[in-house]
């Protein structure tokens, strides 16, 4: 019977096994290349972190939708893009529209042609703050400030100044008060 039951799936195995594997092969080796070559993009394009672009009047190709249009390229290899755009000439931030075609490009749309520059920055571009906080946890060390460490300092400061007020109340009872 068990004979039977391999005989019977054997049957049901496609003739074209090889080639089929042949194919998913061929497939994640078509995904691996572009892969490859995602990253070494990325790796080349080191810290690309902002993108300028000038669009002059001659740039500016008619389009039916918004009036005109014009193409940005970038090296950015993102979409995930903020972009400004700034008259040249009146030096005034433009509210315009635009369109992201891929990782390297958009598309500026007016209904005007006019001299812009465009700025493209990348919106993967890592960011450093600095973080002023008041730690509670850490009093011991001279660069960090607790409230703890405060209040003693103004403490400090109070009794300094009372010190002072008692020295500055004697010495004019004495001179206006002679003993």
């Amino acid at each position: 019977m068990l004979n039977e039951d391999v005989v019977k799936k054997l049957k049901n195995v496609p003739n074209n096994t090889n080639t089929e594997i042949e194919k998913v092969n061929t497939n994640i080796e078509t995904a691996k290349t572009e892969l490859n070559t995602k990253i070494d993009q990325l790796i080349a394009g080191g810290s690309n972190v902002a993108s300028t672009q000038t669009i002059t009047i001659d740039d500016w190709v008619e389009d039916a939708e918004s009036g005109f249009k014009a193409t940005v390229t970038h090296s950015l290899l993102t979409q995930r893009i903020v972009v400004n755009i700034i008259d040249a000439t009146t030096k005034e931030n433009v509210v315009t529209n635009f369109k992201i075609i891929d990782d390297n490009s958009i598309e500026i749309r007016s209904e005007v042609k006019v001299e812009l520059n465009v700025y493209v920055i990348n919106g993967n571009a890592e960011t450093h703050f600095i973080n002023a906080t008041v730690d509670d946890n850490r009093v011991s060390e001279m660069t960090t400030y607790s409230s703890k460490k405060i209040h003693e300092e103004i403490s400090k400061v109070a009794e300094q100044l009372a010190g002072i007020n008692s020295n500055i109340i004697s010495t004019v009872n004495n001179n206006l008060i002679p003993m």
